[in-house]
């Protein structure tokens, strides 16, 4: 059994050409062999037509903007939150479901029409690959709930790691100073809160330059933001809940969490009441200052932005779409906050836009456009993998799981059934990791690179990437994705690729059978002391009824 990592650039008359592979033997793998694919000639790509009904036109003609509700902070001493007992889960799991832009029986339709493919190609179960090393250290095992879903927050003393209702906080090194704590309590509510988002920010508006974590998760028709004073998460906290629509007609899912230099950006899936139909997806703008507060001052009042609906090129709304973040933002000088999608259930193109902030004015929100030239490979819904001795897992579809906007690049990432234009490569019958970069010269100048890891026996699945570099300017930088991995004879893992370098970090065992839900998305974190390093948080299958969560770095 070999991975390959391989650069997709290819026009279609080029993928019928015969190209050169280079194979590389790196003994240190957790996998025994490398391929990396001969980049090609590139063209420009077209979107390719939906596979199955996805997101509606909207109702209105254009997105428009509007200011959000005000939201008042309310002060939370984290410190005073009660550690909850490890090891005491229910029976039966708390299992949040996925949802998607069509009903469940035509996802489940759709879904098991893509098993049906990938079994008449099962190719068979190669051998297992060798243990990895372990993790830096583990992280939230089961809650109770699943899946556990991931946000990840790294600071220069703190690693704060969310999952579905839970919180815990460690050292840097791996030692626990609090948790696993109510998500819920963090918040100021007794409300379920899930989809957890973190992220650190070590530059403020503030006077005071303090640091800040922050936390966000969906409610029960609103979202709980949660932004730490100091740089200690174990301190005090300011808590807002945040409108989602002011009509009362829809309700949110699937949060995403990101920040430039003097706002965070929070957008989701908006499904209505009642019969949980997809509307449209939804962007709110929330100015730093009015969610950040510094040591013992009182907390502020929320002023989003809020704007809908969030369309693709030429109309019809987008789904999950994803802000990339930047990580390296400082106030005042923040770069455009590009916007980016996949279609729904397959394309060949990802949607970009961009937000403008406009201080005291509403936020103006870009056409959309596709990627402009370059080679954005062809995506589909991906089947449920397998794995040795227990249930299939459920892979999700093609929504990408996070967007990242670094050293002149966004960054984001995919799940995907088959996979071209990778010379030499071998795709697994059921699930690939695939991920992009899209240089964006301009809206309709932007250029756009593909890459994929596949195995022939091992299904890779729910990927998130960043990229780190040893200088701050840097025309070269590390990519570091995180995949799980799954196969007939390879269990449940968590894994990290860094350039052409992929190990499991936190090996799972077999007959994982609480459940097919995994997470829906990994957490990734940039480094603040330095620009190389990248901090990853996995999932894998603990024992064969619970999940558990790991945390490692990466340098460049």
């Amino acid at each position: 059994m070999g991975f390959r990592i391989g650069r997709q650039l290819a026009t279609a008359a080029a993928l019928a050409s015969v190209a050169v592979g280079i194979r590389l033997v790196v003994p240190e793998l957790a996998w025994p062999s490398l391929t990396l694919g001969t980049p090609l000639a590139a063209a420009a790509q077209e979107p390719a037509p939906a596979a199955a009904p996805g997101p509606s036109p909207s109702p209105l003609a254009t997105p428009h903007a509007e200011s959000g509700q005000r939201a008042p902070g309310a002060q939370v001493d984290a410190g005073r939150l009660a550690d909850q007992p490890e090891g005491e889960t229910p029976e039966q799991p708390r299992v949040i479901p996925r949802r998607y832009p069509v009903n469940p029986s035509t996802a489940g339709r759709l879904k098991a029409q893509a098993n049906q493919a990938a079994a008449a190609s099962d190719r068979g179960a190669g051998p297992p690959p060798p243990p990895g090393p372990p993790p830096e250290f583990p992280a939230v095992s089961y809650t109770g709930w699943n899946p556990p879903d991931g946000g990840l927050a790294v600071g220069p003393a703190h690693v704060l790691v969310a999952v579905n209702e839970s919180y815990s906080v460690f050292t840097r090194s791996g030692a626990k100073l609090k948790g696993p704590a109510s998500l819920p309590g963090l918040f100021g509510t007794t409300d379920s809160t899930f989809d957890p988002r973190a992220l650190y920010d070590p530059y403020t508006l503030s006077q005071g330059g303090r640091d800040h974590f922050v936390v966000l998760a969906t409610a029960a028709g609103y979202l709980s933001l949660a932004t730490s004073k100091t740089g200690d998460p174990n301190g005090l906290w300011c808590a807002y809940r945040l409108g989602v629509d002011s009509s009362g007609v829809t309700w949110a899912d699937y949060p995403t969490l990101a920040m430039d230099g003097d706002n965070v950006y929070v957008t989701t899936n908006q499904f209505t009441n009642g019969d949980n139909s997809f509307q449209y997806a939804a962007l709110q703008v929330i100015p730093k200052a009015s969610v950040y507060a510094s040591g013992t001052s009182a907390c502020p009042t929320a002023t989003p932005a809020v704007i809908w609906p969030i369309q693709n090129p030429g109309g019809g709304n987008a789904f999950t779409v994803q802000p990339a973040t930047q990580p390296d933002a400082r106030p005042g000088r923040s770069a455009p906050m590009y916007l980016v999608n996949a279609i729904w259930t397959n394309g060949a193109n990802l949607a970009l836009r961009t937000v403008t902030p406009n201080g005291a004015a509403l936020p103006t929100l870009g056409p959309a456009s596709w990627v402009a030239s370059g080679y954005i490979a062809p995506y589909d819904l991906p089947a449920d993998a397998p794995q040795p001795r227990g249930n299939s897992i459920d892979t999700g579809d093609t929504r990408l799981l996070g967007a990242v906007y670094r050293y002149g690049k966004v960054y984001t990432a995919n799940t995907t059934m088959h996979v071209s234009g990778i010379p030499g490569a071998t795709p697994n019958p059921y699930a690939n990791a695939q991920w992009y970069e899209i240089t964006p010269n301009s809206l309709t100048d932007s250029v756009g690179t593909s890459h994929a890891i596949t195995s022939s026996s091992v299904a890779y699945f729910f990927p998130n990437v960043l990229a780190g570099c040893a200088a701050a300017t840097c025309a070269s930088p590390t990519v570091v994705l995180e995949v799980t991995g799954s196969g007939r004879t390879q269990a449940a893992s968590a894994l990290v690729a860094r350039g052409s370098k992929l190990t499991s970090f936190a090996s799972g065992v077999g007959g994982y059978t609480l459940n097919s839900r995994w997470g829906d998305y990994a957490g990734m974190a940039a480094d603040p002391l330095a620009t190389g390093p990248v901090w990853v948080l996995g999932e894998y299958a603990q024992a064969g009824g619970s999940w558990g969560t790991a945390v490692t770095s990466v340098s460049p």
